[in-house]
């Protein structure tokens, strides 16, 4: 009599039902709870191995959903980093106005000592000439 032959689904369900258990994912382990034959075993878990490899490489979907992360947090990342340069610039240019008026007000203070520090002079000048101009009267 013939054996009915396992097909690549029941060994995929007996690596999960072994891996879930954290029992080791052998041919024998797969063989025990499927029945199949070793070599049958041992294709289907060589196949089941090799897609979990495309799966992980290049245009695999794994890979795909990984890129599609990583650049998702690419764009969040540069779109934070943006915002915080964006806050940065305003705040810097908050303090320039503020030093340039507070410069503003210093300058015109500063000119008005300069003023007052010329008509001082001025009038110094004038006493000095009228205090010899005394002296020799």
């Amino acid at each position: 009599m013939s054996r009915v032959g396992i097909t690549k689904e029941e060994v995929r369900q007996a690596i999960a039902q072994l891996r879930n258990q954290g029992s080791p994912v052998t041919v024998r382990s797969i063989q025990a709870i499927t029945g199949g034959s070793y070599s049958t075993v041992q294709k289907f878990w060589k196949d089941l191995r090799d897609e979990e490899i495309e799966m992980l490489g290049d245009g695999g979907r794994i890979q795909t959903e990984l890129q599609a992360l990583v650049l998702a947090l690419h764009d969040k990342m540069k779109e934070n980093s943006e915002r915080i340069v964006r806050e940065g610039e305003q705040r810097c240019e908050a303090q320039i106005k503020e030093m340039e008026e507070v410069l503003d007000g210093e300058r015109v203070v500063h000119q008005a000592t300069v003023d007052q520090l010329a008509k001082t002079e001025g009038t110094l000048a004038d006493r000095e000439r009228l205090l010899g101009e005394s002296h020799l009267n």
